[in-house]
C-alpha cells in the first residue's frame, strides 16, 4: 500500500487546483462533482491514512499536514478519520492489556462478550472497573464496538478466515485476542444470527410505526 503523503499526491494530480476545496467537502460530506478517478483518489488517501495511524506512523501523518498547509482542513481530516476510526479507539484499553497479559485479556473478552453480546447483563455497564477500563465512558464505547463489530460479521455472514482478517484489520488486537473473539462468534453463530434478525426486526417496525 503506498503512504499517505504518496496517495496525497495523487489526490492533488486527480482533484486539480480545487483538490483542497473538493476534500474539505467530501470530508464533510457535502455534494462534490467528483469523477471515479477522484472519487478513488481521495478513498485512497483516506485508507492509507487510517492504516498510518493504527500503526502509529506519526511521522507520516505530520507530513500529510506539513502538505496540506491548511489549520481547518486538517481539523476536518482529523475528525473524519477520528470518527472512522473509532471502533479502533474503543479497543484501545484491550490492546494494552493484551500486549501484557494476553490470557487476562482474553478472559475479559469472554466475560463481556458473554454478558454484553450474546446476551445482556444490565449490571455490566457498572463494571468497568472490573474489566480494567478507567472510566464507564470508556467502557460503554468498547461495549458498543465489540457488539457493532460482531453484528457487522453476523449481518456479512462473513467465513472463518475473513472474521479473522476484519477483525484485525478494525481493531489491531493481538492475534491471540481477534482468534479469541472470532472462535467466540463462530461457535454462536445461529444463536447470534437469531439476535441479529430480531433486532432488525424491531428496528423496522419501529420505522414504520413512525
Amino acid at each position: 500500500m503506498k503512504t499517505s503523503i504518496d496517495n496525497l499526491k495523487v489526490l492533488i494530480e486527480s482533484l486539480g487546483e480545487d483538490w483542497k476545496t473538493k476534500l474539505d467537502m467530501y470530508l464533510k460530506n457535502e455534494d462534490v462533482d467528483l469523477d471515479r478517478k477522484g472519487k478513488n483518489s481521495i478513498e485512497d488517501f483516506l485508507q492509507s491514512c487510517m492504516e498510518e495511524i493504527k500503526d502509529n506512523k506519526v511521522s507520516s501523518l505530520q507530513r500529510v499536514e506539513k502538505k496540506i498547509d491548511n489549520d481547518l482542513l486538517y481539523k476536518n481530516l482529523k475528525k473524519y478519520l477520528d470518527e472512522a476510526l473509532w471502533t479502533f479507539y474503543a479497543f484501545a484499553p484491550l490492546r494494552a492489556l493484551g500486549a501484557v497479559n494476553a490470557q487476562e485479556a482474553c478472559d475479559i473478552m469472554e466475560q463481556v462478550f458473554n454478558r454484553s453480546v450474546l446476551r445482556f447483563h444490565p449490571n455490566i455497564m457498572q463494571e468497568y472497573e472490573k474489566y480494567h477500563f478507567d472510566n464507564g465512558n470508556a467502557f460503554i464505547d468498547f461495549l458498543n464496538a465489540q457488539d457493532g463489530l460482531c453484528s457487522y460479521i453476523i449481518g456479512k455472514t462473513m467465513h472463518y478466515d475473513a472474521m479473522l482478517s476484519f477483525v484485525h484489520m478494525q481493531t489491531r488486537l493481538p492475534k491471540e485476542l481477534c482468534k479469541k473473539l472470532v472462535d467466540m462468534v463462530d461457535g454462536n453463530f445461529n444463536e447470534l444470527r437469531l439476535n441479529y434478525i430480531i433486532e432488525r426486526l424491531n428496528s423496522l417496525c419501529k420505522y414504520n410505526d413512525n
